[in-house]
């Protein structure tokens, strides 16, 4: 975690939880078969808006971590209310550590992830430990479009053809991809930006 990364921590808890199953990520999900036996992990796992709707819909079993200790309360308190807290387990963890327990899940979700490990192809590299054999790592991340030449906050991120390359280097490959650019991501970042609280 770089420092701009370890400065955002203390702001993550007034970032707002979004509901996003049933609105954006059906059609990544129904690529999926998931069933009750299904294990998926989820770093870094937020509020758990993404893994409880999976619990509650698929009945898949969820294993969540964050670094935000407020997250995970929340995370933990959403399961009870959605009535699947035997299914999930959040807990507070760095998912650098995380990523080195082998074949724990079936599916790994990567969203909105923050820049643990550099450019896609190291990130790839560590996310396939925990997943088993014909596993799915789904990410949900951002890339800089052509004009853009990687500058301050950006530079840890690549264009659409590198990322994708860096997907696919260990012999994986990318099963479906959906671009959600100008949908909810810029309306999230507006949102978001004008919860924060004053002075920050």
């Amino acid at each position: 975690m770089d420092g701009q990364d370890a400065e955002m921590i203390p702001l993550l808890k007034y970032v707002p939880p979004k509901n996003i199953i049933d609105r954006y990520l059906p059609s990544v999900f129904s690529k999926l078969i998931l069933i009750p036996k299904t294990t998926i992990l989820d770093l870094a796992c937020g509020q758990g808006i993404v893994s409880t709707g999976l619990a509650a819909k698929y009945g898949a079993r969820i294993i969540g971590y964050d670094i935000v200790p407020d997250y995970i309360n929340f995370a933990n308190i959403l399961a009870k209310k959605k009535k699947v807290s035997l299914l999930c387990k959040f807990q507070v963890g760095d998912a650098r550590n995380i990523v080195k327990k082998k074949n724990i899940c079936d599916i790994l979700l990567w969203f909105a992830p923050p820049r643990l490990f550099g450019k896609t192809k190291l990130t790839i590299k560590a996310l396939r430990n925990p997943v088993r054999n014909n596993g799915f790592i789904i990410v949900a991340d951002g890339y800089l479009l052509p004009k853009a030449k990687g500058f301050g906050q950006l530079s840890p991120y690549e264009n659409l053809e590198n990322t994708n390359k860096g997907c696919i280097v260990f012999g994986d490959e990318i099963f479906y991809f959906r671009d959600f650019k100008g949908t909810f991501m810029e309306r999230g970042l507006s949102k978001n930006q004008r919860t924060l609280p004053p002075g920050d």
